[in-house]
């Protein structure tokens, strides 16, 4: 029973893990303040390991903490926005060619079950499930390519864009194109074409980026 309940422990997210679903979510905005008594309210935990988790994921550049004003979430400009898609784009090309070169037949038909669901969600215009389907894919895909070290990195930058997204959304163009870009990674890596399956990667998210550059920039993002 021990070791039942330690597997269960070490199973169970860490506080920063919580912290960043709720931030990638959009259940804390970018820029709103992350007061630790209340966040210990939230997940049920005391307030310290609130706090250590509030330095990791400052450490991180996840949260902004400033003297005698604490803890928020980060807020970004569109030049960061910028430079995290740029890290972005070089990670995903990266595990998208990693993918192609080691794949099972399980994995791929696994990928084309993520990638239907969130393909149904597009033709749904459900921004939500968009945006939760096009992170699943991704996961997935970055999962897969059994690097934990660039796995944490990937996370660390994504989790930023998350909120963005779904403040924003996609414009049509892009919305129509992303399920047919995650076909044709998912196409690549089962002929085992590890550069086609990078190059798609990288096109697919430096699209992206630019209808998310272009979007913030018509909400009035500077």
């Amino acid at each position: 029973m021990t070791g039942e309940t330690e597997r269960v422990a070490t199973a169970r997210p860490s506080v920063a893990e919580r912290i960043s679903q709720d931030i990638h979510s959009g259940v804390l905005e970018p820029g709103s303040p992350l007061r630790a008594q209340a966040l210990a309210e939230r997940y049920q935990v005391s307030s310290v390991p609130v706090r250590e988790a509030l330095q990791q994921l400052h450490g991180e550049g996840v949260v902004v903490i400033e003297h005698n004003k604490g803890a928020r979430v980060r807020k970004l400009d569109l030049e960061s926005v910028s430079r995290v898609c740029d890290v972005l784009e070089a990670m995903e090309a990266y595990f998208s060619r990693r993918f192609a070169e080691i794949a099972s037949p399980f994995q791929i038909e696994t990928a084309n079950h993520i990638e239907d669901q969130h393909e149904a969600a597009v033709l749904a215009n459900n921004l939500v499930a968009i945006s939760t389907g096009n992170k699943a894919f991704h996961t997935y895909i970055c999962r897969a390519s059994n690097n934990p070290v660039a796995e944490t990195v990937w996370h660390r930058h994504s989790v930023m864009l998350g909120p963005l997204r779904r403040i924003v959304g996609f414009g049509e163009v892009r919305r129509n194109a992303l399920s047919g870009e995650h076909r044709e990674i998912i196409a690549a890596a089962s002929r085992g074409d590890r550069d086609r399956a990078g190059r798609m990667a990288e096109l697919h998210a430096r699209s992206s980026r630019d209808d998310l550059l272009e979007r913030l920039r018509d909400a009035g993002y500077r």
